[in-house]
C-alpha cells in the first residue's frame, strides 16, 4: 500500500533521556482518506514527511464504529511478493492473512478470520480502532 506521511508524533518517550519507543504517523491513502497508523517498531520516518512510501500495513477488526471503515475483499493467506523487512519479534509473514481494498492490503491475524468466519473472495466491511506499522519500503 503506498502512503503519504502527513505528520509524525512521538507517541510513547523517556523525559529523561529522549529516547523515543514509538510514534503515531498521520497518513494520506489513495482514496485520499487520512488515517493514523501506529508506528510500533519506531521506524522514525520523518524524513518521509510529504512524501510517499510504500508499507505493509496491520490491523485489529472490529464491527462497531468508531474507526476507519474498511472495505475490501478477504483473499486468505498474506502472500509475501515485496522485500518486507521481518519486524523483530513478530511471527512469518506467512502466518498472517489479508484484506485487499482499493487503498492496498491489510494483515490480519488468524483469531479474525475465525471469528467473523471470513471465506476467500468474500466482500467485508468492517471498522479498525488499530492500524499497525507492520514493515515498509522507501519509493
Amino acid at each position: 500500500m503506498n502512503i503519504i506521511i502527513k505528520e509524525i508524533f512521538k507517541r510513547s518517550y523517556d523525559p529523561v533521556t529522549e529516547a523515543v519507543y514509538n510514534y503515531t504517523i498521520l497518513a494520506q491513502v489513495e482514496c485520499g482518506k487520512q488515517i493514523e497508523i501506529f508506528d510500533y517498531q519506531g521506524y522514525n520516518l520523518r524524513r518521509y514527511i510529504g512524501k510517499k512510501i510504500k508499507c505493509l500495513l496491520f490491523t485489529w477488526i472490529k464491527e462497531d464504529p468508531p474507526g476507519f471503515l474498511l472495505k475490501g475483499v478477504y483473499i486468505g493467506k498474506y502472500e509475501k511478493n515485496e522485500d518486507w523487512t521481518q519486524p523483530e519479534g513478530e511471527s512469518n509473514l506467512s502466518n498472517y492473512y489479508a484484506i485487499q481494498t482499493s487503498d492496498g492490503i491489510f494483515l490480519i491475524n488468524k483469531r479474525s478470520v475465525e471469528k467473523y468466519n471470513l471465506k476467500n473472495g468474500k466482500k467485508v466491511i468492517f471498522y479498525t480502532d488499530r492500524i499497525d506499522l507492520f514493515s515498509w519500503l522507501p519509493i
